[in-house]
């Protein structure tokens, strides 16, 4: 189980920091920071079930290399862009509403 931690910091912490760099300027800090640990929890948590499911799928001998890389590789990439994508609209939609109350003022 201590290795479980030691992995998951590994792959977490430049994952976010990628992501943070990259939506800073759209964002601003907080909300990327915050949209950076959704994105990197969710995504581990996918990489964690589906490479569950390569091992076992390879350990039975039923699917074939190519078809494990494609799921391997597919899998993290796609949770990432929907969790982006989603997150997207969702902050994009908090921040208008924030310009909106602050010209109310």
């Amino acid at each position: 189980m201590e290795g479980m931690w030691l992995a998951a910091v590994i792959m977490i912490f430049p994952t976010m920091a990628m992501l943070v760099a990259t939506s800073f300027r759209y964002y601003g800090l907080l909300r990327s920071l915050a949209v950076a640990a959704v994105v990197a929890v969710v995504t581990c948590i996918v990489t964690l079930v589906v490479s569950a499911f390569a091992f076992a799928t390879a350990l039975s001998g039923s699917v074939t290399g190519v078809v494990l890389a494609v799921v391997l590789f597919g899998g993290p990439a796609l949770s990432v862009a929907i969790v982006g994508l989603l997150a997207l609209r969702i902050v994009a939609a908090e921040q208008t509403a924030d310009q909106e109350h602050k010209h109310v003022r």
